[in-house]
């Protein structure tokens, strides 16, 4: 395979990695909570990078486990 067949064959894959997806940005939230389960204490800032996320719930999740 020649450099550019590679480049462009690179550029298809990370095209259809993200097809039929949205972007979410990123951001600085609040997470955990000091009212119910311990393991979720304390209050505290969580900062996410943006990211790529299909906008349905594979069937599997829908359905349930075979």
């Amino acid at each position: 395979m020649r450099i550019a067949e590679a480049s462009t064959s690179s550029a298809s894959k990370r095209q259809s990695q993200y097809a039929n997806t949205r972007r979410m940005p990123g951001g600085t939230f609040r997470m955990g909570s000091g009212n119910h389960y311990p393991e979720e204490a304390p209050v505290h800032r969580v900062t996410v990078d943006g990211f790529w996320m299909k906008p349905h719930a594979p069937p599997d999740v829908i359905r349930g486990p075979v």
